[in-house]
């Protein structure tokens, strides 16, 4: 089993000297256990990884569930090869996470087995770059876990790469005096344009910058956007108390030590990957996708 896809940090990854190995050769993993049509997992410098089929036995699908929760337990994200799970899919099995209770029957099983359909077009336009957020922190909405399935990829764009950082060990791993500015500078947003948001103030407002995760203190915050020339940006991310320039170096700091982190993965998606995150504790953000670029990468959150 290969991990190739996987996209490393540019630092190196725990248990790999060499941090472009990932690209350079085939990383095998041993298979750790599984039954006759079970999971198995594999964490080769990237994500960790399931692989999901529709002839799952009834214990096999268990056994797959349940691998499922307690790595997005213990991970914050997890990778499922050839899932190709359409919208009912991803919904269905996010359910299933959520619910240890839910039975494990015919039903969950056509669910989980409803494929997805592609656009037949391209990407008409560039689809700008996503920042490293906490889902609906702004409109004070985030849900529990995030599922994203790659309906279609095209191998000749490096497109809509999704990225990841489990922002509890992160801030372990923050300088003090970074952390000192966090604990005493509020994020501060405004959006461009909140008329889809009644309860969202059309001034500058404050959310917390740290949340309770069950894994421990977990950021909940959401960096600015890339500025682009002639463009208005969505929102405005700023610390409070700060000028424009130190606030601006502040929050690129944050960004740069989240990007260094030991936990950071950058996934480029193949045709059919899913990928679970648990949106209480991981941030994610999301690569630009071209003009022209044959991808569709559907999400739902629960």
């Amino acid at each position: 089993m290969t991990n190739s896809l996987v996209r490393p940090s540019t630092r190196p990854l725990p248990n790999t000297p060499d941090p472009h190995g990932a690209e350079r050769t085939r990383s095998v993993c041993a298979n750790p256990g599984r039954d006759a049509a079970g999971p198995w997992t594999a964490a080769c410098g990237g994500l960790p990884e399931l692989r999901f089929s529709p002839r799952l036995t009834p214990g096999g699908l268990e056994l797959f569930l349940a691998a499922l929760r307690l790595t997005v337990r213990r991970r914050g994200y997890v990778l499922i090869r050839e899932a190709n799970f359409g919208r009912t899919a991803l919904r269905a099995l996010l359910q299933a996470i959520a619910d240890p209770g839910l039975p494990v029957d015919a039903e969950l099983r056509r669910r989980l087995c409803v494929h997805g359909t592609p656009p037949s077009l391209p990407v008409p336009a560039r689809v700008p770059a996503l920042p490293l957020h906490r889902d609906a922190v702004l409109v004070e909405a985030p849900g529990e876990l995030l599922g994203f399935s790659a309906l279609a990829t095209d191998p000749a764009f490096d497109a809509g790469a999704l990225e990841l950082v489990d922002s509890v060990t992160a801030l372990t791993e923050f300088p003090t005096d970074l952390l000192r500015v966090l604990a005493s500078r509020a994020f501060e947003y405004r959006l461009r344009d909140c008329s889809p948001f009644p309860n969202v103030p059309p001034e500058w407002f404050v959310r917390p910058t740290f949340v309770r995760a069950a894994a421990g203190r977990a950021l909940n915050i959401v960096l600015p956007p890339t500025p682009r020339p002639g463009i208005a940006a969505p929102w405005e991310t700023r610390l409070r108390g700060l000028g424009p320039r130190a606030s601006a170096d502040q929050i690129a700091r944050v960004d740069d030590h989240l990007r260094a982190s030991s936990t950071f993965r950058s996934h480029t998606w193949s045709t059919a990957d899913a990928v679970v995150v648990d949106n209480s504790r991981v941030l994610h953000g999301i690569a630009a996708v071209p003009a022209a670029a044959r991808h569709h990468v559907i999400r739902e959150s629960l």
